[in-house]
């Protein structure tokens, strides 16, 4: 038995040896998998805190966003009021042009007869009238009349 028993300890040796090099071989394996773990945890860590940031980011955005959505709604509501402010004052500056313009035409032709009737008088005494009975002159009558046609708006 000498024989089987030496045969059996070389077998279990290099059974040994075997081991002892697939150990080897696996704790390097094992090493390498938790470099690479310690990596990957620092990698989820920075994409945790990235994505933390980009929260962040996004909440900003829409805060100033909604904030600027106000304003422009503001300025949307004052820019419609001021147009129709500016719509009532057009028409009825129209509504004066035309009432204006219509004294000035009815002006007119009350000058053209006054003018006729100066020209008819061939001597033209002048005179001075008193402060208290000042006479008006044809343009300030049209401008009397056309504020009177004003009052009656």
């Amino acid at each position: 038995m000498d024989g089987l028993q030496i045969g059996l300890e070389i077998l279990l040796s290099l059974l040994l040896a075997v081991s002892i090099i697939y150990s080897m071989h696996l704790g390097r394996s094992l090493a390498l998998l938790r470099r690479d773990r310690d990596a990957l945890n620092d990698l989820i860590l920075s994409l945790q805190d990235s994505s933390r940031q980009a929260e962040s980011g996004i909440e900003k955005l829409h805060r100033s966003g909604e904030s600027v959505g106000r304003n422009l709604g503001k300025l949307t509501d004052q820019a419609r009021i001021l147009r129709a402010e500016l719509t009532t004052v057009t028409e009825k500056a129209e509504a004066v042009s035309e009432r204006l313009d219509a004294a000035v035409r009815a002006g007119r032709q009350i000058v053209e007869p006054a003018t006729a009737e100066l020209q008819q008088k061939p001597d033209y005494e002048w005179q001075v009238a008193p402060q208290k009975a000042r006479q008006r002159t044809l343009a300030e009558l049209d401008l009397i009349r056309a504020l009177r046609g004003k009052q009656g708006l």
